[in-house]
């Protein structure tokens, strides 16, 4: 990860798992490439590769995502995608309908997520995936050129980064910024103490700062109204009640 850093990258989308041949799996390598990611300041995001055949599958496919990515509360920066490009599912033409559930069933977990594929597949197969992120495969056409309407452009599959060949993406969305505005992805700004969990602790802490009278502390306002009082200690009380 170290030389991924080092070639100017400022953002990685690692494999966490998948579903072939009916079997679930998780990537060997997910957990060290999100511990090494993180060490070096690198920004991630996580796809999970989808043989989906049924609204059934897809929704066993976001659930078992889901039990891998829980494993890691707010390390993803990016959204999380549904890579969906196997030809035998493909040619099932409710394959955008698996896609759609799987994308929903996700973001019902709590994640920013969307849909990885080429740029034949986003507009013919997949033509009526109706959610916001796309994550487009279209090579050759240069890395200053963002694929319309995607957040995310994979711009070739022929990248050379110490002595790999990669594939190689570009985006001009701010990512960290949306998801972490929106509360997604484990973030929320009613995380006051920062630990990754929304619990008790952040009343009692956002509790001191109000008696404290510590107003200028902007990580405790939480409805971002300019002030830090009783509001904001509602405010984080109604998630954790959730």
């Amino acid at each position: 990860m170290n030389i991924v850093k080092q070639s100017g990258y400022d953002f990685v989308i690692c494999k966490a798992g998948g579903h072939e041949s009916d079997i679930y799996y998780k990537d060997e390598c997910f957990k060290n490439f999100v511990t090494d990611a993180i060490s070096i300041g690198l920004k991630l995001g996580a796809y999970f590769y989808s043989t989906a055949k049924s609204i059934e599958d897809a929704k066993n496919e976001a659930d078992y995502f889901n039990s891998i990515l829980c494993d890691y509360t707010q390390c993803f920066e990016f959204p999380v995608f549904i890579d969906y490009e196997d030809s035998t599912c493909l040619k099932d033409s409710d394959s955008v309908l698996y896609v759609n559930e799987f994308v929903r069933s996700i973001e019902k977990h709590g994640y920013s997520a969307g849909l990885y594929a080429s740029a034949y597949v986003h507009n013919n197969q997949l033509a009526k995936y109706k959610y916001g992120n796309r994550w487009v495969a279209h090579w050759g056409i240069g890395e200053n050129k963002v694929y319309a309407d995607s957040g995310i452009h994979q711009y070739t599959n022929r990248e050379y980064v110490g002595g790999y060949m990669v594939d190689a993406d570009i985006t001009n969305i701010d990512y960290p910024q949306l998801i972490k505005q929106n509360n997604r992805n484990g973030f929320s700004n009613c995380d006051t103490n920062a630990d990754g969990k929304v619990n008790s602790k952040d009343i009692v802490h956002t509790i001191k700062h109000v008696a404290e009278n510590k107003s200028y502390d902007v990580a405790q306002d939480v409805n971002k109204d300019g002030k830090v009082n009783s509001k904001d200690i509602t405010r984080i009380m109604k998630e954790v009640s959730k």
